[in-house]
């Protein structure tokens, strides 16, 4: 019978492959502090792998940046996701791919937390595929911590990483410039927030992305903007019509 409750299978292996690559400690305390870091490198600087929010971590990456140390945040997006239901003796019943997918701009809202922050950190966006498992039940159950809005007949079980199809880093501030659309950031007209929002769901992105994923990209425009103006990277120039004027700062 199935009984694990396994939701960071997929964050665990990553945490393998970045401590592999550093040579870090993986869960190793941090002196003076009351954090734990995913990874402690040698030098004192840290690698954090966060699948959720990563303003989850603002106090932690406000201590190691007070504190003149460096401290990189690996947040995975879904590119491709299998989910497999499996009864409780562990039989594998179903397999099939899930129409929802991730983007690059998926991060955003987690970025608003931090937005102070940007360049202070490194950001590192892994593309990756991972199968989702879940464990179907008879009747649909509410999650041991009551998060659920609507009642499922299955529970989860974990990601596992497939496979990683390449990544986006952000090392300094600027490079948050990298979410506007070539033609727009290449421009030297000021833009709208529905002509920014209407490139950001027809560019082209490195990896494979449905009709219905880019309009969820898109609806994350106001809030990039957001993100931008905070970060000092984009500002308002002026009206066209009703509509606000937006500009890159040079």
């Amino acid at each position: 019978m199935i009984n694990t409750y396994n939701e960071s299978a997929l964050h665990e292996t990553l945490k393998e492959i970045y401590a592999t690559e550093s040579g870090g400690k993986t869960e190793a305390p941090i002196p003076g502090t009351q954090f734990v870091a995913d990874i402690l490198n040698g030098d004192g600087s840290a690698i954090e792998i966060q699948t959720g929010s990563v303003g989850a971590l603002r106090k932690k990456i406000e201590f190691f940046c007070e504190n003149g140390r460096k401290i990189k945040v690996v947040r995975p997006i879904l590119i491709e996701k299998a989910i497999e239901n499996y009864d409780e003796n562990g039989n594998l019943i179903s397999r099939k791919r899930s129409p929802k997918r991730e983007t690059v701009y998926s991060v955003l809202r987690g970025l608003s937390g931090v937005h102070h922050l940007l360049g202070k950190f490194e950001l590192e966006i892994p593309f990756v595929k991972a199968t989702e498992k879940r464990l179907q039940t008879e009747e649909k159950t509410q999650l041991l911590n009551r998060s659920r809005r609507h009642l499922k007949n299955w529970l989860p079980l974990g990601k596992v990483l497939d496979s990683i199809e390449g990544e986006a880093r952000f090392l300094e501030k600027t490079d948050f410039l990298n979410l506007i659309p070539e033609k727009i950031l290449n421009s030297t007209e000021d833009f709208t927030l529905r002509e920014l929002s209407d490139e950001i769901e027809n560019q082209k992105y490195p990896y494979p992305v449905s009709k219905t994923n880019r309009k969820e990209a898109a609806k994350w425009t106001k809030l990039l903007l957001w993100i931008l103006e905070k970060a000092e990277l984009a500002e308002r120039a002026g009206k066209k019509g009703n509509a606000i004027l937006w500009k890159i700062r040079s």
